[in-house]
């Protein structure tokens, strides 16, 4: 029994460790805001693409102007665009483009 309960903590680590928070992906569209992810999902059956991701959200990040006063810098997007999102991690919908890598 020992064993078995091993082996069973050790799969659900795996599993754990599986999961992805970060990924690059394409920006497919803005109104509303759609991305593709760029890996795909390797089963013994083949490849398999992620699904669109719609509604997604941008990171606001925030910084000083030259008179110091506080202002949210935008980050430029466009078609294309690759860029680095972060996950929930048990739901891809849930997803924070975190900046531009291409």
């Amino acid at each position: 029994m020992f064993m078995l309960d091993t082996v069973i903590k050790q799969v659900f680590n795996d599993k754990i460790n599986e999961l992805n928070t970060t990924m690059q992906c394409r920006v497919v569209s803005f109104f509303p805001l759609t991305i593709q992810p760029i890996p795909v999902k390797k089963y013994v059956t083949g490849d398999m693409e992620y699904p669109l991701i719609t509604n997604v959200r941008k990171l606001k990040a925030w910084g000083l102007n030259s008179v110091g006063e506080v202002v949210e810098i935008i980050i430029p997007l466009q078609v294309n665009n690759i860029v680095l999102v972060a996950f929930g991690k048990h739901d891809l919908s849930d997803a924070v483009i975190l900046g531009v890598l291409e």
